[in-house]
């Protein structure tokens, strides 16, 4: 499985809160032709789901290939009456590591990803789940601040992958794959970094850890639930020393506050080291993201 080398030719558009998320998300789901695929570690009934719930039902019973993988854990506040909508209207259910295993060790391993897949060819991956906690308070949201990237190109092949091999997992059978998106010679470099329970996860901190120890000028980081390992602490720690500027940015409340504790507790050796710590005082930051060098 990739991720695989960074591929040229993407047109990559950040989306800020979950008001505007949410906006180009259910324009992308109606706009549909082919399919729309759909993970997520949380779905829940409220007035977010009951928008995602309706669009992608609509979508399902006009004919298209609608595929849905919602976390048994983070999909226990989806009521029984929206998955029948969805299931109803043909959508495909699937639900991962659902609580039947006597082997409780097996409970600790979620699906956390969050994508959206429209016909192959734009994908939608971020920190945002489908949940009111993201919608703005105008609205009657919690308001949780936390972003998301639209993206066409190359790397759509390779979620869909990503896709059908945790689809697959769950007891569907597999998918067509869309037709690969060639390379242009303009636009962004990008690549897929999966994270699953083979051990691929540890790519992502290695790409991590390699850019803080390559970094020249500059490192912010941002992270909802900063509670690092030794090598991650010692990388920024040396990227400090050395004279890189590292910025961490943290949420000032966490929803978590044992995440919180445990996080705070290496603050001042980083803070001794040279590292940077703000903290976010608005609504939860629910935010994970690095920028090395503002490339």
């Amino acid at each position: 499985m990739e991720p695989a080398l960074l591929r040229h030719g993407h047109k990559v558009e950040m989306l800020v809160d979950g008001g505007t998320v949410f906006d180009s998300m259910l324009r992308a789901i109606g706009e549909a032709k082919r399919t729309i695929w759909l993970e997520s570690y949380i779905f829940e009934s409220g007035a977010t789901g009951t928008l995602f719930v309706e669009a992608l039902a609509k979508q399902a019973s006009k004919g298209l290939e609608v595929a849905v993988i919602v976390d048994a854990f983070g999909g226990m506040n989806l009521s029984r009456a929206d998955e029948e909508t969805m299931t109803g209207a043909g959508v495909q259910l699937r639900f991962y590591g659902r609580f039947k295993n006597v082997d409780m060790s097996r409970w600790l391993k979620r699906d956390h990803r969050k994508l959206l897949l429209i016909d192959g060819e734009v994908a939608y991956v971020g920190g945002i789940n489908v949940s009111d906690d993201y919608a703005s308070k105008a609205s009657g949201g919690k308001g949780w601040h936390d972003v998301h990237a639209q993206i066409r190109g190359p790397v759509c092949i390779s979620l869909a992958r990503l896709f059908d091999e945790t689809w697959q997992h769950v007891g569907g059978t597999p998918l067509a794959m869309p037709a690969p998106i060639p390379e242009a010679s303009t636009g962004e470099w990008a690549m897929s970094l999966c994270s699953n329970h083979r051990g691929v996860r540890t790519k992502i901190r290695a790409h991590l850890v390699h850019a803080l120890r390559t970094a020249q000028s500059e490192v912010l980081l941002a992270s909802a639930y900063f509670v690092p390992d030794r090598q991650l602490v010692r990388a920024m720690e040396a990227a400090a020393r050395r004279g890189v500027f590292v910025g961490l940015l943290v949420p000032g409340k966490s929803d978590l506050l044992s995440v919180q504790l445990a996080g705070e507790h290496i603050y001042e050796r980083l803070l001794s080291a040279g590292v940077r710590i703000f903290t976010w005082r608005g609504s939860h930051m629910h935010v994970k993201a690095a920028v090395v060098d503002r490339r």
